[in-house]
């Protein structure tokens, strides 16, 4: 489906009802996770659409992964960015602006054109954009669970194996002790990337080689963690 604004002589879309729209997120998420898998950038622009229309980007929590997972597709497709800004000119506002971050953060050569004519950004948009500090979610280790989603993004996008090194790398650590300062939040973050490792390795046969590969050259408190996913993807595929 693709949704439009409503213009003189066309009829206006309703919004989903939400049953519909949880099934369209589903299918946008399927389309995002194995994109590495089968690349689409001509299906970028719809996709896009219907994913505004489904109501992706409402939420931070599935709004920012998207951004950066956009930005990766981005990247490879310099040569779309002109036509893919046009196809999204008649998005709601926010969501424009969205896009245009990601832009910004895969440095397309089209972007002052794809700010203007294309998103419609505003001057003061505009500004503010270009004054921003790209992101790059490999520079840093990741210190939440939203970074982790971030990275996950980026090896949905490309495929890259670093990005999943940086969420094993969340577990290569001692176990925080109670009580200690940050204790929780590291608690909470070695949860969520434990979770999130065992979950991609039953989806993607890549993240459980690179999960393998790891553990073939460690030790100690890492190893054991690697070992215990492995014997959980094990008994699930059994």
């Amino acid at each position: 489906m693709q949704a439009e604004e409503a213009k003189p002589g066309a009829a206006v879309a309703t919004a989903p009802a939400p049953a519909a729209a949880d099934s369209a997120l589903r299918a946008q998420g399927e389309w995002m996770a194995h994109y590495y898998q089968r690349p689409d950038p001509a299906g970028v622009a719809d996709w896009v659409r219907q994913g505004s229309a489904a109501g992706m980007f409402e939420k931070p929590g599935s709004r920012f992964p998207v951004m950066v997972f956009l930005a990766e597709i981005m990247k490879q497709n310099p040569a779309r960015h002109s036509a893919w800004c046009q196809a999204w000119g008649e998005l709601p506002a926010e969501h424009r602006l969205y896009l245009a971050w990601a832009l910004r953060n895969a440095a397309s050569p089209s972007l002052e054109a794809c700010l203007g004519a294309g998103l419609k950004l505003t001057e003061e948009q505009r500004r503010k954009l270009q004054a921003a500090p790209r992101f790059d979610a490999l520079a840093r280790p990741a210190a939440s669970p939203t970074d982790l989603d971030m990275l996950w993004a980026v090896f949905m996008a490309t495929g890259n194996g670093d990005a999943v090194q940086r969420i094993i790398d969340v577990l290569a650590g001692p176990e925080p002790r109670q009580g200690e300062p940050g204790a929780v939040n590291a608690l909470l973050l070695r949860g969520a990337a434990r979770w999130s490792l065992g979950s991609n390795m039953r989806q993607h046969a890549r993240v459980a080689a690179l999960v393998k590969e790891r553990r073939a050259r460690e030790s100690g408190p890492l190893a054991a963690v690697l070992d215990e996913l492995l014997a959980r993807l094990a008994t699930s595929a059994s």
